[in-house]
């Protein structure tokens, strides 16, 4: 399994070049025992960041292994919510656009 460094830049890796107009907001996951980091979506262009700078209008907190197992699509982020693998803060709706921007 990658470690949560290679897992962030497979996502900074993932993110270049895609335009999510429209789809400003900033997303930061909890990573339990692995510290915070933030997604951040403006004016059309993402970034992670580390340590968080931003407020941020949805925290997702997880496990290292769970987090992991998101990025790579291995598991679906609502299926993993509802198994309780992973817990929301803050805007839902936000939460929910997640998986459509990882893609």
């Amino acid at each position: 399994m990658a470690t949560l460094e290679e897992t962030l830049q497979q996502v900074e890796k993932r993110l270049e070049g895609k335009n999510f107009a429209g789809s400003d907001g900033v997303y930061q996951f909890d990573i339990e025992g692995a510290g915070s980091y933030q997604l951040v979506v403006q004016d059309g262009q993402a970034k992670v960041i580390s340590p968080p700078t931003e407020r941020a209008g949805v925290t997702i907190k997880m496990n290292a292994e769970n987090f992991q197992k998101m990025i790579s699509g291995e598991q679906n982020p609502t299926a993993m919510f509802m198994a309780g693998q992973l817990q929301i803060e803050g805007d839902m709706m936000m939460a929910m656009k997640l998986q459509s921007l990882l893609a």
